[in-house]
Formats: structure tokens, C-alpha cells, sequence
């Protein structure tokens, strides 16, 4: 145990760990954007979708996938940054200047900011569960097809459009999702450099296609909420019903 703990908190191990968990939470990403653009297809599509994750394996894959988010993203931000705080204290002055180094260390601006948009993305996280998951803030309703049923489900559809209907919401999230392409355009590469799977040919294409990948990302997000303020009517209709399951009131 003392051998794994050493290996673990080592500067290879937490630079290790902190690119595998990262290459693992762009994966989710990609995952949760493909299940978030239901929302194009409408109220009955989004909320069968949410409908899935709640009942799927007899209703074990969200704990047991929310048990695995909570290990990924936790141990992410703690290796990540204590490697950031070790570097920081090995400098032995501070640059006088900031500017993209080029080369072979693609230096950038998305680069020195990983720990403040990591921090920021980590807190949106916190706030963004405790909506979408919990209901905070909004009227808890069930889709009309779970209530009554042994696994009611919240109307997801109904919350997203709420949501995106209120401004400080709206600008929250769009300012989040630009700092999340910033992040993923340096990590995205940086995880597969300290995982040994660059090589000299794949360099340059690997740098650009973390950075295509964030762009992706991040603009797969963005447009949520805009068509969502733009195309859909925040009074409904919508397929669910009030419930005192919980949720704000």
C-alpha cells in the first residue's frame, strides 16, 4: 500500500494520473454532449433519455456512474493541482514576461490557465449537478409517464428550458463553456504527451487535433442554450406534472 501511495503521489504518478483521468473526462464529455443534443429532438426525446439513465440496470447505472464521475473528477483536480503547485514552488523566479513559448513546448494562453479554468469548471460542475440533478432552484416536475411509477423522473426538458430563459444562467453557462474549449485545447494534448503516445510525426497533429476537438466541444455546448433561448417558448407545453419529490419551492 505504501509503495502504491508513493508511487501514486510521486511526480510521474500525479502527472500520470492526471492525464489518465483527463483522456477518461473528455470521453464523458463527448458522451454527455451527444445526450444533451436530444434536446433538438424535443421534450419527449430528452426526457426519455433521462428516463434511460435512471432506469437502466434496474436503476444501478446512475449511482454507479455518478460513483465514477466523483472518483474521475476528484482525482483529476487533486493530482492536477498538486503538480501545478509543485512546479510553482520548483521555479526558482517567476517569468518577467508571458507570451506563447512556440516549438516544441506549445505554450499558450489556454496552457497557463489550466489551473484557474480547471478551478472554475470544477465549481460550474458543483452548481451544474446541483440544477440538472437535484432541481435546485426550480420547480421539481416528473414527466407524466414516470409519476406514480417506481422510478418518477424529473422533466430534465423542463429544467433546461427554464434555465436557459433566465439571463444569469444563460450568461454563466456560456462564459463556462468557452473556458472549457480553453481547457481542453491544451489538455487534450498535454494528456497524450504524458501518456508516451506522441511520437515526433504525430506532434503537430495531435496539437491540432486537441485543439479542433475543443473547438468542437465547446461549440457543441454553446449552441444549446442559444437555440434553446431562441427557438423554444419557455411556457411549454410541456409532458409533466408537479411533485413533492423534491426540488426547490
Amino acid at each position: 500500500m505504501n509503495t502504491f501511495v508513493s508511487l501514486y503521489w510521486s511526480t510521474v504518478g500525479r502527472k500520470f494520473w492526471t492525464a489518465l483521468t483527463g483522456i477518461c473526462l473528455v470521453g464523458f464529455v463527448i458522451v454527455h454532449l451527444v445526450g444533451n443534443l436530444t434536446l433538438f429532438m424535443g421534450n419527449q426525446a430528452m426526457n426519455d433519455y433521462a428516463w434511460f439513465l435512471e432506469t437502466a440496470l434496474h436503476g444501478g447505472l446512475r449511482p454507479f456512474g455518478e460513483l465514477a464521475l466523483l472518483v474521475l473528477f476528484g482525482g483529476h483536480a487533486v493530482t492536477a493541482l498538486s503538480a501545478t503547485l509543485q512546479n510553482r514552488r520548483g521555479r526558482i523566479q517567476a517569468y518577467a514576461v508571458s507570451r506563447p513559448a512556440g516549438g516544441r513546448s506549445h505554450q499558450t494562453l489556454s496552457s497557463r490557465t489550466m489551473a484557474v479554468t480547471g478551478l472554475i469548471l470544477l465549481a460550474f460542475l458543483v452548481l451544474h449537478v446541483a440544477q440538472f440533478r437535484f432541481g435546485v432552484g426550480f420547480e421539481w416536475h416528473v414527466t407524466a409517464e414516470s409519476a406514480g411509477t417506481a422510478h418518477p423522473v424529473r422533466d430534465v426538458y423542463r429544467t433546461v428550458v427554464e434555465a436557459f430563459h433566465t439571463p444569469l444562467w444563460m450568461g454563466i453557462y456560456l462564459f463556462v463553456m468557452v473556458l472549457l474549449g480553453f481547457h481542453l485545447r491544451h489538455g487534450v494534448w498535454s494528456a497524450f504527451q504524458t501518456l508516451g503516445t506522441i511520437t515526433s510525426p504525430l506532434r503537430r497533429g495531435l496539437f491540432i487535433l486537441g485543439a479542433v476537438l475543443a473547438v468542437l466541444l465547446a461549440l457543441g455546448f454553446l449552441v444549446l442554450p442559444v437555440y434553446v433561448f431562441a427557438m423554444v417558448d419557455p411556457a411549454g407545453p410541456f409532458q409533466s406534472v408537479p411533485s413533492a419529490l423534491g426540488g426547490a419551492r
